[in-house]
C-alpha cells in the first residue's frame, strides 16, 4: 500500500480571507446590550460565589443582580419608548401610516 502527498506551493496559493463576522444586535440599542451583558456577568459571579462564600456575601451579591435586573427593566422600557415615539412621528407616506390607513378602511367596510 502506497500513500501519495499533492504539497501545494505556499507562493502559489491565495491569501486567506477569514474574518470573524460582526455580532448580530438584531435592531437592540447598545445601552440595553450593554445592560443585559453586565446582569449576564453578574449572575455567573453570583452563582460562583454562592458555591463558597458566607451567606452575607450571597445577600449583598443578590441585592446587586437585583439592581442590575432593574437597570434592564428600564433600559428595555427606554427602547420601547423611543419605538413608539418614532412610530407616532413617522411621516405620511411610509408603511406605519399606510397600514393604519388599511386599518381604518377594514373598520369603514365592517361597519
Amino acid at each position: 500500500m502506497t500513500t501519495t502527498a499533492v504539497w501545494i506551493e505556499m507562493s502559489s496559493r491565495e491569501p486567506d480571507r477569514f474574518e470573524w463576522q460582526r455580532p448580530n444586535k438584531r435592531g437592540l440599542p447598545d445601552y440595553y446590550l450593554r445592560a443585559c451583558a453586565e446582569r449576564n456577568d453578574a449572575e455567573r459571579k453570583y452563582f460562583h460565589l454562592c458555591d463558597y462564600a458566607s451567606p452575607q456575601e450571597c445577600a449583598a451579591a443578590l441585592a446587586h443582580l437585583q439592581t442590575l435586573d432593574q437597570q434592564v427593566d428600564d433600559a428595555y422600557d427606554r427602547w420601547q419608548e423611543e419605538l413608539c415615539q418614532k412610530n407616532e412621528t413617522a411621516p405620511a407616506g411610509t408603511e406605519t401610516e399606510s397600514k393604519k390607513q388599511t386599518t381604518n378602511q377594514t373598520t369603514r367596510s365592517i361597519s
